[in-house]
């Protein structure tokens, strides 16, 4: 899984896990408002502070979702 865009639509969606995927863009996941549960381990995410990924991590965060997101090796 690369692309979550056809996810964006999606908005009475809780629960979402993509484990050891190849995500770089989490953009789509933004109107994801009823979200409480992402797993996003081992993907190909920008981590570092202040990044578009962690951005969107906060924002999820901040509306009361549980988000995993450690690194791929």
């Amino acid at each position: 899984l690369t692309d979550l865009t056809p996810l964006a639509g999606l908005t009475q969606l809780t629960d979402l896990w993509m484990r050891g995927d190849q995500i770089t863009d989490l953009t789509p996941l933004a109107g994801l408002t009823q979200l409480k549960m992402l797993r996003l381990d081992g993907n190909q995410l920008d981590l570092t502070r202040g990044s578009p990924a962690m951005r969107i991590i906060k924002l999820l965060q901040d509306r009361g979702a549980s988000v995993t997101y450690k690194p791929s090796n």
